[in-house]
């Protein structure tokens, strides 16, 4: 149990982390109409975030685009918590995108990982 409560933390922790990162290189795409038009212009997107508690209208969208272009996504379980880990102070959030990474960090190795 322990395992995957830190499991947890390391996502979490990993996730802000490159978070910030990005939004500090202008790498980041804050929020599901930013992701949606970051895919859109087939710019390049890394990774994308979704909260599970996205409308599915948007979410669906999301996904396919993501799917299409071979973008990596992982589910965080609700909006607020996505918020929480956004770098900018917002209450919630539906997405997040990570168009560059910018450095190689044990976040993003960490990250990498768990997709696979």
């Amino acid at each position: 149990m322990s395992d995957n409560g830190d499991e947890l933390v390391n996502l979490t922790s990993s996730l802000k982390k490159c978070f910030q990162i990005a939004y500090n290189h202008v790498q980041a795409a804050p929020g599901a109409t930013e992701v949606y038009k970051t895919l859109i212009r087939n710019e390049e997107m890394q990774l994308v975030v979704l909260s599970k508690d996205l409308p599915d209208k948007p979410r669906e969208m999301i996904m396919a685009k993501c799917q299409s272009n071979n973008v990596p996504v992982v589910f965080i379980e609700t909006r607020s918590e996505l918020g929480k880990l956004c770098p900018t102070k917002v209450k919630n959030a539906g997405a997040f995108g990570i168009k560059n990474f910018m450095l190689e960090t044990e976040e993003k190795a960490f990250l990498m990982s768990q997709l696979k």
